[in-house]
């Protein structure tokens, strides 16, 4: 007869963050509203989740930094930051009806974008469309005796875009 393997517990590494505040203080405040003491919107395990995904992204990309963490981890959490903060900036914007610091009352300058477009535009060939009259050819080894591709061309955005992505 085998004799059954001892289990072990499994030993976990923990790092604690604990922070204590004075009643009446905006970060009070925000503790009360996090454990669910103002309303039932999210319960106390949520409010902790919501919390600590703040401080992710507030400051995760430092943390990994400062740990020496390869630098495509540390632009990747950088990133993610950028967008969560945006989205949190946004949701904040709509909830309480106050405008943007990046939304622009001004109209958006294209110019660039323009230019760059037509450029790329113009170093492209096109097939003229079905129907219609036959021109010069924009290339040198068709002639006018040949039929133009039926296909479509598509173009990713980083050939039409070019260095402005």
């Amino acid at each position: 007869m085998v004799s059954p393997k001892k289990i072990e517990p499994k030993v976990r590494n923990r790092s604690e963050f604990s922070y204590k505040t004075d009643a009446q203080t905006p970060l009070a405040t925000v503790f009360a509203y996090l454990n669910g003491k103002f309303s039932k919107t999210f319960t106390q395990r949520e409010g902790k989740q919501r919390a600590i995904d703040a401080l992710l992204a507030f400051w995760r990309p430092y943390a990994l930094r400062a740990n020496k963490s390869a630098s495509e981890e540390v632009r990747e959490a950088a990133i993610a930051s950028v967008e969560t903060l945006f989205r949190q900036l946004q949701r904040i914007c709509v909830d309480f009806d106050v405008d943007s610091p990046y939304s622009s009352n001004e109209p958006m300058d294209f110019s660039d974008l323009l230019a760059a477009l037509t450029t790329r535009t113009e170093q492209m060939t096109f097939p003229p469309e079905p129907g219609s009259q036959a021109q010069t050819p924009s290339h040198p080894s068709q002639t006018r005796n040949e039929s133009p591709p039926s296909e479509v061309i598509f173009v990713n955005d980083e050939e039409l875009l070019g260095d402005l992505l």
